[in-house]
């Protein structure tokens, strides 16, 4: 969710950014379900998606933090820009449930130029 706020003077501000990281477990068992992935960079914006979880037979639900979702086992998404997208995987099956979101950054993949240094430099003769 995107929050917009408009500024009525042009001056410093200070902002304050709250992240919250998601885990949930709906319900238990023995053993317990965890769930887990991992990333495989592809060309351009491709993200391939691998499904670590350690439970058999579940339903899966991924949320690519752009607003597009899938309910694939190991889904290729191809994101529109660079950026930093949260991304979460969600796992469920009759005995458990269990929910992981990690941030996947594109901004060093891409080669992007979002971080340029300012100098100036001269000569004394």
């Amino acid at each position: 969710m995107k929050k917009q706020h408009a500024f009525q003077k042009i001056e410093k501000y200070m902002l304050i950014i709250a992240l919250s990281i998601l885990s949930l477990n709906l319900f238990a068992n023995e053993k317990g379900c965890q769930a887990d992935f991992d990333t495989n960079m592809l060309d351009g914006f491709a993200v391939e998606f691998i499904n670590m979880s350690d439970v058999q037979n579940s339903e899966i639900f991924w949320d690519f933090g752009d607003g597009n979702f899938s309910y694939e086992q190991n889904p290729i998404h191809v994101y529109a820009d660079s950026g930093a997208y949260f991304v979460c995987l969600q796992i469920l099956n009759d005995t458990c449930s269990d929910m992981i979101c990690k941030l996947v950054d594109l901004r060093e993949a891409s080669g992007s130029d979002d971080c340029d240094a300012l100098y100036d430099f001269g000569t004394d003769r």
